[in-house]
């Protein structure tokens, strides 16, 4: 997300410039430029002259070259109205750039160059040497909302120790296995809410069902989210949420920080930087100011509750009050209020649209895999029964039902590049001196379907992440999967990151995962999942997630 967000905001910057400079003009019918010879940085001109036999200098790493070499102009110059490319398709931007200049190349975005690498030999140099505080590009809309109120920045939108004083607290309880197994009780009933809406939707025109369903999708996510950050129901998925004015607005204002921040990462929105009056600003500045009053009740209540005044019949009732968030946070003395909201706006912001999407997909694959849902669904009746709970046990079990989320990840990156670092020392990258400064993209997106790591990367094989012979499921012994698939012996770990890796990689990792495995589990055990057949095939755009350029208009029916 962070480098979508980066891009599109160079981007924008350079269209401007590319009108005001009026660069570009034909003459004798060539293309020629007003412009000076680029002056290098200095980082570049020193390791212009670091050449050795083994090791070249960054002006020789590959990339686009002529007036896409400008700073800002060369960016605009990647994407429409020249190139076939806009930012929606910058994944695709990305495998056409390391088809035409292999795994590492350079593009100017903005002023300076950012480097490339599907290498994963690179990949894992980049993170063994990352810092204690690991660096990268910025989220210019929360900063300056935050900026202009005075307030903490959020994990996003900060660095160093500033960064580590929110992060570290997470750790403790989002990074540890048995604190997340505790929300799933939550989340399947979160799931089952779900499912019942999802049934409930009725209607002759397929891309009107398949609009209201994504739209449950995203409450879906948004519930399970209010799970993790307030240890307690929101009430998206209620039949009465129409005539709940504040639950309704609460989830607008989720939808309004997310489609906010997506406008920014476009470029389409400039003059807030300037102004605080701009419209599109105001209404991100009043969604946000209810997210954070909302926030604040479920702090309070709390801190009510640690003063012994009771539980609301709402809570989660998660296992133990170790694995409450919001309590956790509430109770550390080095966090004051400001910090707990900041840490809280993070997640929700980065914690809705996100699942949502990925789960779309994910059912699309079902869908798509009649013998791998029909297999799934009879292995997770196996052990929970047609109307059982899903408990951990469940996915050391079923050790499909991740395989399944997994390969549904690979398949369909979620996010059109990859992770992103700023490099902190001189490092070699693939035989080229890369200096300390450099963005760096390591982009997942071209990994994932490297055939080195991934033999026949297009199909989806969830069986490729099943440690051989192991591919049979529960209480099938000798039933193979749907393909004899050997896995690659060459896979690397760092060919596949979604989340990230280090210090840095997403928080939500482990409650992302958990929620999409409850929710599949959930759906498969009780209701079968196809495509209505006007549907041909699945084609794919990042808003900045992966997302349907189609909405898909799912059919659900329920299991005998």
């Amino acid at each position: 997300m962070m480098s979508y967000f980066s891009s599109a905001m160079l981007f924008h910057k350079s269209r401007k410039l590319l009108g005001v400079y009026r660069l570009v003009f034909y003459t004798n019918g060539h293309v020629s430029c007003r412009h000076n010879k680029t002056k290098l940085s200095d980082a570049e001109q020193t390791h212009s002259k670091t050449v050795t036999d083994d090791v070249l200098p960054l002006s020789a790493v590959p990339g686009p070259g002529g007036l896409k070499n400008i700073p800002y102009i060369g960016t605009a110059l990647l994407f429409k109205p020249f190139s076939q490319f806009s930012l929606e398709t910058f994944g695709k931007f990305v495998c056409d750039m390391h088809d035409r200049y292999g795994q590492v190349f350079k593009v100017r975005l903005g002023k300076d160059y950012t480097v490339f690498t599907s290498n994963v030999k690179d990949i894992e140099k980049i993170f063994w040497q990352e810092p204690k505080f690991p660096q990268r590009r910025l989220m210019n809309l929360s900063r300056i909302y935050r900026e202009r109120r005075g307030l903490p920045q959020s994990l996003g939108s900060c660095h160093g120790e500033e960064w580590y004083a929110l992060r570290k607290p997470l750790n403790v309880t989002l990074k540890r296995p048995k604190a997340i197994q505790s929300y799933i009780p939550a989340l399947e009933n979160v799931a089952e809410d779900f499912i019942e809406r999802l049934l409930e939707v009725k209607g002759d025109n397929q891309s009107e069902r398949a609009e209201e369903m994504f739209k449950l999708f995203f409450k879906f996510s948004s519930e399970g989210i209010g799970v993790i950050c307030f240890n307690h129901r929101l009430g998206f998925l209620a039949r009465d949420l129409n005539n709940c004015p504040e639950k309704n607005k609460l989830l607008e204002a989720f939808q309004v920080s997310v489609s906010s921040t997506f406008r920014d990462m476009l470029g389409l929105e400039r003059r807030y930087m300037k102004t605080e009056k701009d419209k599109f600003y105001q209404n991100y500045h009043q969604a946000m100011n209810y997210i954070r009053q909302q926030s604040m009740l479920y702090v309070n209540k709390v801190l009510s509750e640690s003063r012994g005044e009771g539980r609301s019949r709402d809570d989660a009732h998660t296992k133990g009050d170790d694995c409450n968030l919001l309590k956790t946070l509430v109770q550390r003395k080095d966090l004051n209020m400001e910090h707990i909201l900041a840490i809280i706006d993070s997640l929700l912001i980065g914690g809705t649209d996100s699942t949502a999407r990925t789960l779309t997909v994910l059912l699309y694959d079902m869908a798509r895999s009649p013998d791998i849902q029909t297999r799934l669904a009879r292995d997770i009746r196996a052990v929970t029964g047609p109307n059982g709970t899903i408990t951990a046990k469940c996915f050391d079990q079923v050790r499909l039902l991740r395989a399944c989320v997994k390969e549904s990840m690979r398949v369909h990156f979620p996010v059109p590049g990859g992770v992103e670092r700023i490099l902190t020392s001189d490092t070699v990258i693939s035989g080229y001196h890369i200096p300390s400064g450099t963005n760096m993209l390591m982009t997942g997106i071209r990994t994932c379907m490297d055939p080195t790591h991934f033999p026949n990367p297009t199909e989806y094989i969830p069986e490729r992440w099943l440690r051989q012979p192991d591919v049979q499921t529960t209480e099938h012994e000798g039933q193979t999967g749907s393909h004899d698939y050997t896995p690659s012996s060459s896979q690397s770990a760092f060919a596949f990151i979604p989340f990230g890796h280090g210090a840095r990689s997403c928080i939500g990792h482990r409650f992302a995962e958990t929620e999409l495995m409850v929710g599949l589990a959930k759906v498969l055990q009780n209701v079968h999942v196809s495509v209505h057949p006007s549907y041909k095939s699945l084609e794919i755009k990042h808003t900045p997630f992966v997302t349907p350029i189609t909405p898909i208009p799912f059919v659900f029916t329920r299991r005998s």
